[in-house]
């Protein structure tokens, strides 16, 4: 993840971590859900094996951890009058493996505002804290625009343009649960609970659970596109068991 964050570092001037390599070349766009998750793995490696643990290269995973955690923060966050967490950085840079690019993801803001509350109050902060201009403002705001009928997330707002829909997933639910759990549970005891009740409604009796809720309340196994559907996924029953929706 150093490696990724270096090249990020010469390529753009910024500590996110670049998104992969393929054929020998380094695709240098950062995908912010990605950080996000790369510093909740960075903050629970260094409750694991302490604060002095170095990677291969000697290089402190502290150090790494923090720089991650400051430029999520600077340099990912729109902004006091925007309150999300960019899809990418450069802002609405595509990959070299171009995926279906949108802003306002419903999970980039629940990993980021989840990442940034945990390490912030985590012993190995030695940057700003800056969990109270972003986390909650974060979570107040894409609630507001990606809360379905139904009680579950969409992936983004919707608005009619292509590639959106009214769907509500089961993973996105769970992980905004997990990030409103982290950053205040109180204040979001209401949101939590009913983000939990979406998914045990997508719940099957042998443990599986329908990826989506359409807009007509139909669930589906899997929902790739709006003509293709796959089998029963494992991501949505590992999110909804660490988000609490579990039985």
């Amino acid at each position: 993840m150093r490696d990724f964050q270096y090249s990020h570092i010469v390529a753009h001037s910024t500590n996110l971590l670049s998104n992969l390599i393929l054929d020998v070349t380094t695709d240098t766009t950062a995908l912010l859900a990605d950080c996000g998750e790369c510093l909740l793995s960075a903050k629970h490696t260094l409750d694991a094996y302490g604060d002095t643990l170095l990677t291969s290269a000697s290089y402190s995973v502290k150090t790494y951890a923090n720089d991650l955690y400051y430029s999520v923060c600077v340099v990912g966050w729109r902004g006091s009058s925007a309150l999300y967490f960019d899809t990418s950085y450069p802002y609405e840079q595509n990959t070299n493996i171009p995926f279906n690019y949108k802003e306002k993801i419903s999970y980039t803001q629940a990993l980021c505002s989840w990442a940034v509350y945990e390490f912030a109050a985590s012993a190995y902060l030695t940057a700003s804290d800056y969990r109270s201009g972003i986390c909650e403002p974060c979570l107040d705001y894409i609630v507001s625009v990606t809360r379905g009928s139904w009680g579950g997330e969409y992936f983004c707002p919707y608005t009619g343009a292509t590639g959106e829909s009214q769907d509500e997933f089961a993973g996105y639910s769970g992980l905004l649960c997990i990030a409103a759990q982290k950053v205040n549970s109180t204040k979001y005891a209401s949101l939590t609970a009913g983000l939990k009740n979406f998914i045990r409604w997508l719940t099957l009796p042998d443990g599986q659970i329908c990826d989506v809720a359409d807009a007509t309340g139909k669930l589906w196994r899997s929902k790739l596109d709006e003509t293709t559907e796959g089998g029963f996924l494992v991501l949505p029953i590992a999110i909804a068991l660490l988000a609490g929706a579990g039985n």
